[in-house]
């Protein structure tokens, strides 16, 4: 699930992934029995940028067949 950009994202993508933020956001939307979709969608939000940091990584991630810690260490540029 993506949502729009947040101000930190927005110069790399106009897209990024959904976050839920708390307990409650996961609960309304991991419980479809006591929250329908109506309500759940209001969790479908950009995550704070305030609480997000970016930092530069090695083209290695760019390959699906990459899955380790190389793919999240920060390079100095």
């Amino acid at each position: 699930m993506t949502t729009e950009a947040n101000s930190l994202v927005r110069d790399i993508h106009e897209r990024m992934p959904v976050i839920l933020e708390n307990e409650k956001a996961i609960e309304a939307w991991m419980n479809i029995q006591e929250y329908p979709f109506s309500k759940a969608k209001e969790f479908l939000r950009p995550y704070p940028s305030e609480q997000m940091h970016k930092y530069p990584v090695s083209p290695f991630v760019n390959s699906p067949e990459n899955n380790s810690v190389e793919c999240i260490k920060p390079i100095i540029l």
